[in-house]
């Protein structure tokens, strides 16, 4: 029970401190046998609406690494060295993460905190060996945590193990689903195996934590494409405008989706006419379809036609007003 306790109040301590791992609710131990417990934090959980979100990017504005470690030498706080480590993490400060790291592994013993510092500077230093030994026991110590599996499978991928890597990857989200970077990474693994039903479900689900994130916008564009769903695809690429405003590919596909499945001439010519005034303005610098304007001129010929066919059509209908 009192461990169970000391997980859940890590994860309040974690609570918002990496925006890109999105958030996730609390999940329950299974080990446990404790039921009623168990419920009562559960309980808690909901109403306080605690999330875990990892341990890369601090929401603790203002505070600074060194005073954080201060505060734990003075008075040692498994809590606090948690968040120090945290904080020194984002500083880059490893050798201090280390020492807290330490002091965890030491001193609290039952969690998985110590090692998985030690294995996030690690991997940073591109001490891959150890940093899988670290990771594995973090997920050891906490084997429903999200966060565990996702420094795991960090591991992996950087040691090349794609396969082993990926399968951690699917741990991590099943059990934390606010891990956006995991999503990102498993949706382009299954765009790039052309299983585009899942890569659009990851890039969706990524897009829920990674706001408008330039990659996640890009796969989910180009799955929705293979899968037939123009309209998804199309609100995509139109997302892409906005985030990258020099991109002349986005606003290229965007007229080619309503010239083409979509069949919506009017709008296809407003997109390739709005591409030819801002690459003129210089805005738009890079990916430029040469043909751009011989498309404006193609549909300005065909829209001129349709509405002189729809003109004579006109005309030759019987007035109203008589028997």
């Amino acid at each position: 029970m009192k461990h169970k306790l000391r997980y859940i109040l890590a994860f309040v301590i974690l609570g918002g401190l990496f925006w890109s791992l999105g958030c996730a609710t609390v999940s329950t131990d299974k080990r446990i046998d404790t039921q009623a417990l168990d419920e009562r934090l559960k309980q808690k959980a909901k109403s306080m609406n605690m999330t875990v979100h990892g341990v890369l990017e601090s929401d603790y504005k203002g505070v600074q690494c060194a005073p954080a470690v201060s505060k734990v030498n003075s008075n040692w706080n498994w809590s606090d060295a948690v968040n120090a480590a945290n904080l020194c993490f984002k500083a880059r400060d490893y050798n201090a993460v280390e020492t807290l790291a330490n002091q965890l592994a030491v001193k609290d013993t039952s969690t998985p905190w110590g090692p998985y510092f030690f294995g996030q500077v690690a991997l940073e230093r591109g001490q891959l060996d150890r940093a899988l030994w670290m990771a594995e026991l973090s997920v050891r110590r906490a084997p429903e945590f999200g966060v565990t599996h996702y420094l795991k499978a960090q591991v992996l991928w950087a040691k090349e193990e794609y396969k082993s890597a990926t399968s951690e990857f699917e741990k991590a989200v099943s059990y934390d689903e606010g891990i956006g970077p995991a999503h990102l990474i498993l949706g382009q693994v299954y765009l790039r195996d052309q299983d585009y039903v899942r890569a659009a479900e990851q890039f969706s689900a990524a897009l829920k934590y990674l706001h408008d994130n330039i990659f996640a916008l890009n796969g989910q564009a180009e799955s929705e494409d293979h899968l037939n769903n123009p309209a998804r695809a199309l609100d995509a690429y139109v997302r892409l405008t906005d985030v990258d405003g020099t991109d002349g590919h986005y606003l290229t596909r965007i007229g080619e989706l309503y010239e083409g499945s979509l069949n919506n001439p009017e709008r296809a010519m407003h997109a390739y006419q709005k591409l030819h005034d801002l690459i003129k303005a210089g805005k738009i610098t890079k990916n430029i379809d040469p043909d751009n304007d011989s498309k404006i001129k193609e549909l300005q010929t065909t829209l001129e036609k349709s509405r002189a066919v729809a003109s004579s059509q006109d005309k030759t209908k019987p007035q109203g007003g008589g028997k």
